[in-house]
């Protein structure tokens, strides 16, 4: 098993930091959010947290 990541577990870390920082802002403004990627997928956390997990899934299947 290898330590580096695969690119459905680095694009899963991407998204997911990439909507709390919208949240983040959109919470202190009191807004709602319907910007960046939110526009086109409205719980971009739980992809996220798919792509990390078919990427830890791929990452075991390697073994």
């Amino acid at each position: 098993m290898s330590n580096e990541m695969n690119h459905s577990e680095s694009s899963g870390l991407l998204l997911h930091s990439s909507s709390w920082k919208v949240l983040y802002k959109a919470q202190t403004t009191s807004a709602l959010v319907v910007a960046s990627t939110y526009l086109y997928v409205h719980h971009l956390q739980y992809i996220s947290f798919v792509f990390v997990m078919l990427g830890f899934y791929y990452e075991c299947n390697q073994c």
